[in-house]
């Protein structure tokens, strides 16, 4: 967070570590009344979707779903897996891959 000072019309600007997305305004102003045009924003993890699929037997491991984290894939012994072993959360609250499934 910058703070230009609590003067009227000066600035709080805002913003988050890696990681982490703001939810609301990332720019407040010193009103001519003394408060703050809006409360402070707050930073929200990202987070990606849950995984879905009908496949029985993949197994889905470390199921965490914050950027950066990833999920692994396996197969129960007879079944081959068909697709990639692990996916990561990217910024964009998307998985970089698609969910494989056993063969």
């Amino acid at each position: 967070m910058e703070v230009e000072g609590n003067r009227m019309h000066q600035r709080a600007k805002f913003s988050c570590v890696e990681g982490y997305f703001l939810e609301g305004f990332d720019d407040i102003v010193c009103t001519p009344s003394g408060y703050w045009s809006h409360d402070p924003p707050p930073c929200k993890a990202i987070k990606c979707p849950i995984i879905k699929t009908d496949d029985p037997y993949l197994r889905i491991t470390h199921y965490n779903r914050t950027y950066g984290s990833r999920v692994f894939f396996s197969c129960p012994n007879g079944y081959k897996l068909n697709g990639v072993s692990f996916a990561t959360c990217l910024k964009n609250n998307s998985w970089d891959e698609t969910v494989p499934f056993c063969e």
